[in-house]
């Protein structure tokens, strides 16, 4: 309701400021709608970006390193890649206000002008779910990074690192990316993370995709299994996950262990 008497209303000021404020801070705010578009889209690689936005992909960096400066977008590498110049690069639009604006509003500002915010309402709630589940997963980050030292349930956290993982070519992004890696190096240990936004609970098909994905993962040594999930798990996978002893976490966990921390 709130989305609807905000973002939805040609009238409110929700509906228009990401572009005042482009249009404030930028000199080209057209060319900086345009990429913030494509990387709304899916686009996350400098090639693809630049293609959507139309732009010579020699020129993007230049716009892309002004909008991490003012901190609309970021650019992260898997977590297992420290090199600079790494094609394994990807961006992503950092705040959230942006982020919802330019894949909800920004796209349909025709529909909504015409006065058909009906269908855009549908949309939004229909899709909203999905796209707050990239959020959930930098919560659990947080997490993870509160516990460095401690334990999570009872399994102690220690790391050098942590991030996604996703493999450099072959598969998307949003269908082959491991949520959080996060790496002890001397100790060998590797904690994985798969996270669930949706309404259904969490069962062995969401498993058995998880657990081919951490296959291609190029470390060695111990493996430890995370599972957060909002709306819970299966009974069936609640033993199997005991009996391998895999730490399931549900939205009830996650805010007990925030409040703990």
């Amino acid at each position: 309701k709130n989305i609807e008497k905000t973002f939805l209303s040609t009238t409110h000021m929700f509906y228009i400021e990401p572009e005042i404020l482009l249009r404030e801070e930028l000199r080209e705010p057209a060319t900086y709608l345009n990429i913030l578009e494509a990387i709304s889209k899916g686009c996350a690689k400098v090639t693809d970006i630049a293609n959507k936005a139309g732009l010579n992909v020699k020129d993007l960096p230049v716009y892309l390193n002004t909008l991490i400066r003012l901190g609309f977008v970021k650019k992260e590498n898997p977590v297992t890649d420290y090199r600079p110049k790494t094609k394994k690069t990807l961006y992503f639009i950092s705040d959230n206000f942006f982020k919802f604006w330019f894949k909800f509003i920004f796209p349909h500002r025709s529909s909504i002008e015409m006065g058909n915010t009906k269908d855009i309402y549908l949309l939004i709630q229909n899709q909203l779910p999905m796209f707050t589940g990239r959020v959930f997963e930098r919560i659990v980050r947080e997490l993870f990074v509160l516990y460095q030292g401690r334990d999570i349930l009872g399994i102690p956290i220690l790391f050098d690192s942590i991030g996604s993982w996703w493999p450099s070519k072959g598969e998307s992004i949003d269908t082959s990316d491991i949520d959080i890696v996060a790496r002890h190096e001397k100790n060998k240990i590797t904690y994985v993370a798969d996270i669930k936004y949706t309404n259904d609970e969490y069962g062995f098909t969401e498993f058995n995709a998880f657990e081919n994905q951490t296959k291609n993962l190029p470390y060695g040594g111990q493996i430890i299994t995370f599972v957060v999930s909002r709306s819970g798990f299966k009974s069936d996978f609640i033993k199997y996950a005991k009996d391998r002893k895999i730490t399931l976490i549900d939205l009830k966990q996650l805010s007990m262990l925030f409040d703990k921390a």
